[in-house]
This record gives structure tokens, C-alpha cells and sequence, in this order.
């Protein structure tokens, strides 16, 4: 788990979305995405520090790291495997049929 000075929020309002915390490990979470109290897919994303010196995670994600350090999936049990198959190893080098 990450270190206590390294928390994420549990809950994030982002673009008209509410997202809520479900999952998350040393280095990637994932969310799930509401819209006016429907629940309408999950996010996971990298945690990045915001610098070599920061004490916190990268806040969420921008729609410019989509596809690179954040993905959107609709399907709970396609987004849990997609975050089980996010190793520190490979994070760039993804081979994930959908």
C-alpha cells in the first residue's frame, strides 16, 4: 500500500462526474464514474508523483492522459482485469484484448 502521506481521494467531482475510489495499490487505482447517481463505467489510473520531491500523487487525471497514464472502461469485471494486468514492469506495454 502507499505510504499514509501518498492518499487519494476517496471521492472525486471532475467535468460533471462523480467518481468514487474502489480499488487501489502502490502505484494505480481505479474509480467508478457516476453520472447524476448512475453508475456509468470505472476509470483507472496511474499514480504519479507530481515531482521528484513531492510528497503526494498526481492529482486526477487530465483528458490529455487518457490512453497513456488513465483509461476508461465500461465494464466493472473488463476494468478490474485491466488494473490486475497493470504491473510497474509493463505499464507501457499493454496487451489487453477488449
Amino acid at each position: 500500500m502507499m505510504p499514509d502521506h501518498y492518499q487519494i481521494p476517496q471521492k472525486v467531482r471532475k467535468n460533471g462526474y462523480d467518481y468514487q475510489l474502489i480499488m487501489k495499490d502502490d502505484f494505480k487505482a481505479i474509480y467508478q464514474q457516476n453520472l447524476e447517481g448512475k453508475q456509468i463505467g470505472y476509470e483507472i489510473i496511474l499514480l504519479e508523483k507530481n515531482g521528484a520531491k513531492s510528497k503526494s500523487p498526481k492529482s486526477f487525471p487530465s483528458n490529455e492522459d487518457f490512453g497513456k497514464t488513465a483509461w476508461a472502461i465500461k465494464s466493472e469485471e473488463r476494468a478490474r482485469q485491466f488494473y490486475q494486468s497493470l504491473l510497474p514492469a509493463n505499464t507501457n506495454q499493454l496487451e489487453i484484448q477488449f
